[in-house]
């Protein structure tokens, strides 16, 4: 998965990867958020055999923190947080 996106990254770097509620994201602004967050699972000790926790609503922030979970090579488990 990472690696398909990086590869549209590349291809169309300006074009709309996301489009929620009025916000719009590149697909090099969501890889520039992503890295950054990956950059900070990883200091926290997110990688390989990890799983990270992800209790947001629908949104770019949940679909941020999903790619960059990946891209830390964690691995993520989704919570719903309207069903605890």
């Amino acid at each position: 998965v990472v690696a398909l996106f990086e590869e549209q990254v590349v291809a169309t770097p300006d074009a709309v990867a996301l489009a929620c509620e009025g916000e719009v994201v590149s697909y090099a602004g969501l890889n520039a958020r992503a890295n950054r967050l990956a950059r900070w699972l990883a200091e926290r000790g997110a990688g390989p055999e990890a799983f990270v926790a992800v209790d947001m609503p629908r949104g770019i922030d949940a679909v941020t923190a999903l790619l960059g979970t990946l891209k830390s090579g964690a691995a993520y488990v989704p919570l719903d947080p309207d069903h605890p």
